[in-house]
């Protein structure tokens, strides 16, 4: 009788399993719209032309938005980001103007079933460190 070789089947990567984890089969994912918004400052006076940057992520899905304050040092930024409820999203809000060094504030939101709008609200002074 010849010999049988057993070829074991590869193991997912542990990044791979914990996706499949959190995302059990036949349950759908939701639009949630997150508004980013808030005020530049510098010295305590508005701080226009900011550039914001605001990254959205789960595991390796990235969601990325950009903005400007306007003359008042305002800015609101939307971005939509597809969740599973009861999976959490980390965000990060960069502001960046050339006289300062730039700025980074992170959070994580966990979805909520039936609360699909998310508003993050970061008012900053750039010159404060």
């Amino acid at each position: 009788m010849p010999a049988v070789a057993v070829v074991p089947k590869p193991l997912k990567k542990a990044a791979e399993h914990a996706e499949m984890e959190r995302r059990p089969l036949g349950v759908d994912t939701i639009p949630y719209t997150f508004l980013f918004e808030g005020q530049s400052m510098a010295e305590g006076r508005p701080c226009a032309n900011t550039r914001i940057l605001i990254r959205l992520q789960e595991g390796n899905r990235i969601r990325i938005a950009r903005g400007m304050t306007d003359q008042a040092g305002s800015y609101a930024i939307p971005l939509t980001f597809e969740m599973t409820p009861k999976t959490s999203v980390e965000w990060t809000l960069e502001a960046v103007r050339k006289e300062y060094p730039s700025l980074e504030m992170s959070g994580r939101h966990i979805a909520i079933t039936g609360d699909t709008s998310v508003t993050v609200e970061r008012s900053f002074d750039l010159a404060l460190r």
